[in-house]
């Protein structure tokens, strides 16, 4: 399901567009979550926050 909504939202994202993705990793870790996203789309950055640093914010470009 987390890869179906994340490929569909840089389907409709323009060239050069930027997707923010924001994860909690209370239930599950990020890293589960960037291997259903797949390897096809890197982060360009990311950040933790957070009072025991658990939420993840990534920016995520798409390239034509």
């Amino acid at each position: 399901m987390i890869h179906d909504g994340f490929a569909e939202c840089m389907r409709v994202l323009d060239d050069y567009g930027t997707l923010i993705f924001k994860w909690s990793e209370v239930q599950i870790p990020l890293k589960k979550v960037l291997e259903a996203i797949g390897h096809e789309h890197e982060p360009l950055f990311g950040h933790r926050s957070g009072k025991n640093m658990n939420t993840h914010w990534l920016c995520f470009m798409k390239f034509e």
